[in-house]
């Protein structure tokens, strides 16, 4: 019919640029922007080892729409998206 399909979510990585966190605007036509920061090394503990490792953290933020949903759905969707973030293969 040439209708364009629009999407309802927007990734912004931010952290391309060196960002570790903000805040960004979802675009007027869509319900959520889930926003990306810099990779950050931290500490972690290896109670094998016991001795502290390196590891490596990202900062996820989500701006949704709250005509669309409540916090709690975005808290749970947000939760989701970094459950797969971590694992990755599980996306397969």
């Amino acid at each position: 019919t040439g209708d364009a399909v629009r999407g309802v979510a927007t990734v912004s990585n931010y952290g391309s640029l060196g960002l570790v966190w903000a805040t960004p605007i979802p675009p007027a036509e869509e319900s959520l922007l889930v926003g990306v920061g810099s990779v950050q090394q931290v500490p972690r503990w290896n109670p094998q080892s016991k001795t502290w490792d390196r590891g490596a953290e990202i900062e996820l933020t989500l701006t949704f729409d709250h005509r669309v949903g409540d916090g709690a759905a975005a808290a749970r969707c947000l939760h989701q998206i970094a459950k797969l973030l971590e694992k990755p293969a599980d996306l397969v």
